[in-house]
């Protein structure tokens, strides 16, 4: 993919291109998504083009505004609402994190407000 944007890009002779890619090969710090050992495409393709480059993962824009599922999940012996938006792979950026899963339980805000959070969190990707 590497060698086929580059050939082509450089035929362009300066024009802006604009390429879809998926969020494994858009980080510019991140290893191969297969094999975790080789550049990803971005990496690549700054190491040719430096501050040229833009990349900009467009994952959250993406997730779905309607539920895919609606399921019941009970915390503590009180059955909620859950609608299921969905998941976003994120090993390619975060090896130790497979994904990550977007539910919402409806009306659980009075039962949870008070809650201690645990400060765990994911990094945040500038």
């Amino acid at each position: 993919m590497v060698e086929n944007f580059i050939r082509e890009f450089d035929s362009l002779n300066g024009a802006t291109v604009m390429g879809i890619y998926g969020s494994a090969h858009t980080y510019i710090e991140a290893m191969a998504y297969a094999t975790n050992s080789v550049p990803c495409m971005a990496n690549q393709l700054y190491k040719k083009y430096g501050n040229a480059l833009h990349t900009e993962d467009l994952t959250s824009v993406a997730l779905n505004n309607e539920a895919f599922q609606t399921d019941t999940i009970k915390i503590n012996e009180k059955e909620y609402t859950a609608p299921y938006f969905g998941k976003v792979d994120l090993s390619a950026v975060f090896p130790d994190y497979q994904c990550r899963e977007f539910w919402r339980l409806e009306n659980a805000y009075d039962d949870f407000k008070d809650n201690s959070t645990t400060g765990n969190v994911l990094p945040f990707i500038d």
